[in-house]
């Protein structure tokens, strides 16, 4: 918390600027105590949408404060987050407890709205448009985009890197991702036993998804995806579940309890709007198609889209996984002339490659904040990070052991050849 979103981390709020339309309660305090004081309110709203208590305030909280906790710290965000937060937002206009979706009489199960719906569409647009930003011939064709994926070290897991040594698998294994999220969004809505398609496409895209958490470290990103695909799972199917566990009131026997209308709580007002806004997100994902994510501004008429936080651009590893594998290095002077790094817990400074890159990044904030920092985007930061270190490392060492000089290094590879044939470069990063 500390270094992610106060003025003693890396980035305090003298360099934050949070874009028109964006807000933030979070960068209105610049200490540990405001903003652990906001995290136990988050906490609280957490924990009454769990229970299902209050769930429509507490969906409306819990969105508000996550925004503005995005809005913080920008650079530590990966497609979790954002999916997460545009989840939360639709969630506030849907019946998540039990008691709002059934009637009193226990029948009813089933609950349908213009904003399940759009729930419902926000799943398949993640996956559709995703696979339609993967232009690249190494998804659609060649099926080396998974290989390319799994050599960035600093994402690989153990699995994933010893996957490398299988690159046919890997290819089988692109092409199924390719054209399960092409086609798997399309096949959602057949008529034909549509039960039966989508209790295996949920089964898929889980799969899918467990996968990707098991080889490679991105964070929220699958274990948010899984969630979203429950809300899709047919309503017979959930029955079948709760009676199996044995939890919660009897499920109905009888499917003639048909399908509740939803709308009834909303106003004309609040219909117009869920149109509106759901259009606006289909629009804007059509738009984002063939243009770089600088180019796509916002138009007059994208205001309340972005004031609701539903823009999305869902280009993971697209159109290739052309990104560096790279790590860090932390070079710091101590006063008797020994050299340390404060990046690995003081150990002697080098420069070598570590046994296992991936390891050196302490979890998946920490990784996406110092990927972040090595291109432009995070150029702004890289003093406050290097300045974040020197403050660290003097509070936790006596003064005899203070940091006298300190370069952080970023060595980086490209992964469009193999490994062993490209140069290991480097890169200074700031210089304290």
């Amino acid at each position: 918390m500390e270094a992610f979103y106060t003025d003693a981390g890396v980035l305090p709020r003298s360099l934050l600027r949070i874009p028109e339309f964006r807000f933030s309660f979070h960068a209105m305090v610049g200490g540990r105590g405001g903003e652990g004081a906001l995290f136990l309110l988050a906490a609280a709203f957490a924990l009454l949408l769990l229970s299902g208590t209050w769930s429509r305030l507490a969906a409306f909280a819990s969105w508000l404060l996550l925004a503005s906790l995005d809005a913080r710290n920008p650079l530590v965000l990966n497609h979790g987050d954002e999916l997460l937060r545009i989840f939360l937002f639709w969630s506030v206009f849907v019946p998540l407890s039990s008691g709002g979706a059934s009637t009193s009489d226990g029948s009813g199960r089933r609950h349908l709205s213009l904003f399940t719906a759009a729930l419902v569409l926000q799943v398949c647009f993640v996956y559709f448009f995703g696979a339609l930003l993967k232009t690249d011939r190494s998804w659609s064709t060649t099926g080396t985009a998974i290989y390319n994926a799994l050599s960035l070290e600093q994402l690989s897991t153990g699995m994933g890197r010893a996957l490398l040594a299988r690159p046919g698998l890997l290819k089988i294994a692109t092409l199924l991702v390719y054209y399960l999220e092409l086609a798997g969004p399309v096949l959602l809505f057949m008529p034909w036993r549509n039960r039966r398609i989508r209790e295996v496409l949920i089964v898929l895209f889980v799969a899918m998804h467990v996968g990707i958490a098991a080889t490679m470290n991105v964070g929220l990103f699958p274990w948010v995806s899984i969630l979203g695909w429950v809300l899709l799972l047919p309503s017979e199917t959930l029955d079948r579940v709760q009676r199996m566990l044995r939890i919660g009131p009897a499920a109905p026997t009888q499917p003639a309890a048909g399908i509740r209308a939803g709308n009834a709580p909303l106003t004309w007002a609040g219909r117009i709007l869920g149109v509106y806004l759901l259009a606006s997100v289909l629009i804007w994902n059509i738009r984002g198609l063939g243009t770089k994510p600088e180019e796509q501004k916002p138009l007059f008429h994208d205001r309340l889209l972005l004031m609701a936080q539903l823009d999305q651009r869902w280009n993971m590893f697209a159109p290739k996984p052309n990104y560096v594998s790279g790590w860090y290095a932390a070079e710091a002077e101590l006063p008797d002339g020994s050299k340390v790094d404060p990046m690995r817990g003081g150990q002697p400074f080098t420069l070598d490659r570590p046994d296992v890159v991936a390891a050196t990044y302490p979890d998946s904030r920490w990784r996406k904040f110092l990927v972040n920092l090595s291109l432009p985007r995070g150029e702004s930061c890289r003093q406050a990070f290097a300045s974040y270190l020197e403050r660290r490392w003097d509070r936790g060492h006596p003064a005899s052991q203070s940091m006298m000089h300190l370069t952080v290094y970023f060595m980086w590879q490209e992964i469009s050849s193999p490994r062993g044939n490209t140069p290991v470069r480097t890169t200074v990063i700031a210089r304290f």
